[in-house]
């Protein structure tokens, strides 16, 4: 192996150093570009998963708006319905009603009644 002249040794040295400077700036500037693609792609994303978001949200309103309002309106047949019933039959309307009431009153004291014997 034959020794190298120190004279050409450092030009060849300094050309080696440039080159990978220059390829380290190529791979920084590379990877900066990469990570602007990156970011710029993300927040494409995070657009569309909010317009995404807010179409649903929007749906969702109007479908709730559209079942109330339709439960709105089945609530006012049932009272007109009603109403015609007592109108039509005052007396019997009279009696359903005690009777209910007399259920819900004897339930109210079973359950109690029952309460109070498993607390002693």
């Amino acid at each position: 192996m034959s020794a190298q002249n120190p004279s050409t040794l450092f030009p060849q040295t300094q050309a080696a150093a440039d080159s990978a400077k220059r390829a380290a700036g190529e791979l920084k500037e590379g990877a900066a570009a990469a990570a602007r693609n990156v970011s710029s792609a993300a927040a494409e994303d995070a657009l569309r998963i909010g317009e995404l978001a807010k179409d649903w949200w929007q749906n969702q309103t109007r479908h709730a708006r559209d079942a109330a309002s339709a439960v709105r309106h089945e609530s006012e047949v049932v009272c007109d319905r009603t109403r015609a019933y007592v109108r039509e039959s005052p007396v019997k309307s009279v009696l359903i009603a005690a009777a209910v009431g007399a259920v819900i009153g004897s339930l109210t004291l079973l359950t109690s009644s029952s309460r109070r014997r498993r607390d002693y």
